[in-house]
């Protein structure tokens, strides 16, 4: 008896591209690099893998480090905020890197875009507005195919006194630099990997050319357990030109899988997770106007195209409707699509 081959399965074009190669992962690897000013943070940014899109949040600390082929897009608004997510969206399976400097400055001026919009204080039923597309864009980059790294500020410095050890000396005022990332308290949820950057000074206290990165924890595969842990460091000298990515990331990658995790530096993992889920199923509570209004709004040319949008774009956003709401979505989605199919025909 003759041994049959087995069926070659063919899967079709919007299938295709959700397909896991064998070595390859649905979803590149997502993190954070904070600290001080001038310790490397847009360096390792730049250096990752290419093609990659960058955003120049307004402080130009990125633009040194461009090459041939590197788009940047240096975000004014809230609004070219968006625009630069649409294009990241539309060409994500084209994309390889994603960096996003800094992420602190970018949330900084959506809040004050936002507050001008407003004319003052967001408050109430304003946040509808100001948060769902915040949160969407970044379930879009979590969820993305390609690598997302932001980086980020570190927290101010904080004061403290010090009670005199002796009647009649006078109290000291200490200072500390506080060693976590400044920046809004979603994003943490977002990423698997923390990493912090230091400038190493001479006996003088002056900056040099050498650079430390920290692992500073995250949610991590079982199998890279001992060989990533918290306060593990790597040193280069910017003046060699070297690249960080391959120093730190490439060895990581070349073993990262999309199983069960461990958890490094996070207090309460089932907490960290509870938010990580919430921030990835919903990411939105748009209302019904403003899903109708995506919709009259959609940029697809065919029926394929707008599947592909709709998903990207509205899929999570339906998911807080109330019953009423979402029978008046489906119909004007079932007409939506239905205008495609009659051009499609003539």
């Amino acid at each position: 008896m003759t041994a049959t081959a087995p069926t070659q399965l063919v899967l079709p074009a919007n299938l295709k591209k959700l397909q896991s190669q064998p070595g390859k992962h649905r979803r590149g690897i997502k993190g954070i690099v904070f600290g001080p000013a001038k310790s490397g943070k847009s360096y390792f940014l730049a250096h990752m893998p290419k093609p990659r899109v960058l955003l120049d949040c307004g402080e130009g600390g990125i633009q040194p480090y461009l090459e041939e082929g590197d788009i940047c897009l240096t975000i004014e608004s809230a609004q070219s905020y968006l625009d630069a997510m649409d294009f990241i969206r539309k060409n994500q399976h084209k994309i390889a890197s994603v960096g996003i400097d800094p992420i602190t400055a970018l949330y900084q001026d959506w809040m004050d875009d936002w507050s001008n919009k407003l004319g003052g204080e967001i408050s109430g039923g304003d946040w509808r507005k100001v948060k769902p597309p915040w949160k969407l864009a970044l379930r879009d980059l979590m969820r993305a195919p390609f690598h997302c790294f932001f980086a980020a500020h570190q927290r101010e410095t904080r004061f403290f006194s010090e009670e005199p050890e002796r009647k009649g000396q006078k109290m000291k005022l200490q200072i500390a630099q506080q060693d976590t990332a400044n920046v809004e308290k979603t994003i943490p949820y977002t990423v698997d990997l923390l990493f912090r950057t230091e400038n190493v000074v001479d006996q003088m206290r002056r900056p040099t050319a050498e650079h430390l990165v920290l692992f500073y924890g995250g949610r991590i595969p079982l199998n890279l357990v001992g060989e990533l842990y918290i306060g593990r460091a790597w040193s280069f000298n910017s003046m060699e030109r070297p690249n960080p990515w391959d120093i730190v990331m490439q060895p990581v990658l070349d073993k990262w899988s999309m199983g069960a995790v461990d958890h490094l530096g996070i207090a309460n993992p089932e907490h960290f997770e509870a938010i990580r889920a919430e921030v990835e199923s919903t990411g939105s509570t748009f209302t019904l106007g403003e899903i109708i209004k995506l919709l009259d709004n959609c940029p697809a040319k065919t029926l394929a195209e707008y599947d592909e949008w709709w998903q990207t774009n509205v899929a999570a956003a339906i998911n807080t409707l109330d019953k009423a709401a979402f029978k008046s979505y489906q119909r004007a989605h079932k007409a939506k699509k239905e205008s495609f199919v009659a051009k499609e025909k003539t």
